[in-house]
């Protein structure tokens, strides 16, 4: 097997590399895009790790779940004030999860009042 890199295979790649760098007009706001990160890679995180404990929080080992219950009250009020569209789309998203599973397990139990508690606390703070 030959590993040898071509030198014109370089000398392209170190081209492409700089036209980058050199003919964009605003660099900054192409590829340092920071109000676009806080809007909508963040959110999204705070979003995911809500759906995450919504979703799990009766396997997660803890003696008091009661106590996670209440922190997920302040997670649900800041992944509501993501984005414009992150917000109706959880929501939908978990209570499609919530009857789907109801239709394909016969031996599910929903917990009407968390799942009530945190959709109206999701929703009302989007």
């Amino acid at each position: 097997m030959n590993c040898k890199v071509q030198k014109s295979h370089s000398l392209v790649t170190f081209f492409i590399i700089i036209s980058l760098f050199l003919l964009t007009p605003t660099f900054g706001q192409v590829f340092l895009w920071t109000s676009g990160s806080g809007n909508y890679l963040w959110t999204l995180t705070a979003n995911l790790v809500f759906v995450w404990l919504f979703i799990n929080i009766d396997k997660v080992k803890i003696i008091n779940k009661t106590i996670l219950y209440i922190l997920m009250i302040p997670l649900a009020i800041v992944s509501g004030w993501s984005n414009e569209n992150t917000g109706g789309g959880v929501i939908l998203l978990l209570i499609g999860m919530y009857l789907l599973n109801y239709f394909y397990k016969r031996n599910f139990t929903i917990n009407i009042k968390k799942m009530f508690i945190d959709c109206y606390i999701y929703f009302f703070h989007i």
